[in-house]
Formats: structure tokens, sequence, C-alpha cells
């Protein structure tokens, strides 16, 4: 909960800071933005502060004391997948109306590099809590899971159903939504106002903030940072989403094959 709240003040004061910074020295945002010259505007902001109020709360409202997770049954499986769909919605729309800009050109070479780097460090980030007990240092501190509910309920199995439901969310839905968010809204927007670095930083926080998995939020967050290092890099989202796909899928894959 903490840890949400910080990350969401963080973002915040990079925003206004950086916005207030602009106003009183007349100074101009990098130009030109990307994807397009007059994106983030007044109202891509508000949708974007909008999104983010919105899922920090969903973690306040779920790390509240007395409330249980629970199972995931099939009903409420498929309503978070078409609840989280409608979330994304309005961002989904507005990032794939923009018009596109010339992005550099990178051959296949560079590609499956920076997808294999990607994975790489994600992976190496996570063995390195896990080696050096980070990850059990917190879990016995804080009593907080060490997964997710959606992992978690996936590891389960189950009926075939909500497997592929869960599954569906996380290697499809997950990726195109969180991707266009974090990486085409937020990151973009504390970027303008708090230069690459700071914005790599706020919101891979963010991003792994939000999962709601404290032994987690180290690796995602440094996942989330490559990640917004990839879409600097290639200027699209295609990239970013197909690494996010094939770290999920993968992580599906060892779940259920009961390798975790």
């Amino acid at each position: 909960m903490l840890v949400t709240l910080f990350c969401l003040v963080f973002c915040l004061a990079l925003w206004g800071a950086g916005a207030l910074w602009q106003r009183c020295t007349a100074a101009l945002p990098p130009v030109p933005q990307f994807p397009g010259s007059l994106f983030p505007n007044v109202w891509d902001q508000l949708l974007t502060l909008a999104f983010i109020c919105f899922f920090t709360a969903q973690v306040l409202v779920k790390d509240a004391p007395g409330e249980e997770s629970g199972d995931l049954s099939i009903t409420a499986a498929v309503l978070l997948l078409f609840s989280q769909v409608l979330v994304y919605a309005p961002m989904l729309a507005r990032y794939f109306s923009l018009p596109r800009r010339p992005r550099p050109a990178l051959g296949a070479g560079t590609k499956a590099l920076m997808v294999i780097g990607a994975l790489a460090v994600m992976y190496t980030a996570a063995g390195i809590t896990e080696a050096c007990g980070l990850n059990e240092w917190l879990m016995r501190v804080t009593g907080c899971p060490d997964r997710q509910d959606v992992v978690q309920a996936l590891s389960e199995g189950g009926k075939p159903v909500r497997t592929a439901t869960i599954a569906l969310m996380a290697v499809l839905q997950a990726p195109v939504c969180e991707e266009c968010a974090f990486r085409g809204f937020l990151y973009t927007i504390l970027r303008r106002y708090a230069g690459r670095g700071c914005a790599m930083v706020a919101a891979g926080l963010f991003f792994g903030a939000i999962h709601c998995s404290l032994p987690q939020l180290l690796p995602l967050a440094v996942f989330g940072m490559v990640q917004c290092w990839v879409y600097e890099k290639t200027r699209s989202l295609a990239l970013p989403i197909a690494i996010h796909m094939i770290f999920n899928g993968l992580a599906c894959l060892a779940l259920l094959a009961g390798m975790e």
C-alpha cells in the first residue's frame, strides 16, 4: 500500500514540477514528441491522471485490512477480463488513432537482441532478489503474498474455461493494454516534463507497484524501465508488446507445467 502511494506521489511530483518549471522558464518540451506532435494534450494528461489514480485506489482497496482475495471463479475471471479492457479502452482508442511519425530503421537482428536482452534483465533481477533472500524477507516482514492473485489462480489450475480466460488476460490483454498505458501514455508524459531517465524510473516503479506483489516489485520495475528504453529506441509499442507477450507466455507455460 505504502509503496504504491510512494510511486503515485513520485510520478505526480515529477509531472507537476516539470510542468511548473517549463511554465515559469518558458522552456519548451523536447520535440518532436512521439507518436504525434500534438500528443499528449491536456485531455491525454487528464486521462492518464485518472488512470493512475484509479489503479492506485484499486490497490489500496485490495490491501485494506479485512479484504481477502479469495478464489478467482470463472465468472470473476471473465468479468475481470472485460472490466480491464473497458478501463483501458479510451487509451487504446486514442493511442492507436494517432498519426504515426517516422521510426528508426532497425534490423531483425537488433530487435531480436532487444527481446533477449529485456527478458534476460527481467530474469536476472528476479534471480538476484530470490538468491539474496529479499523475497523471503519481504514476505516474512510484511505478510504479503509472493504472487499476484491472477498468477496464483493460474497455478492452481481448475476448469479449462477459467484457465483459458486467465491465460488470455495474461498473454494478450495485459501486454497490449499495459504497454499502451504505461509506455504510450505515462512514460511519454513524464518524459515530456522530467526527461527520459526520471520518466523511465517513475513509470517502471509504478508499473511494478500496481501488480500487487511486493516480492516482485523490483523485477517488474526493472522490466518496466527496460520496456521504456525499448519504446524509446523503437518509437513504437510493437516490440514492447511482443516482449511483454513472450514474457507472460513463458510464465503461463511454466505455471501450467507445474514448474513454479
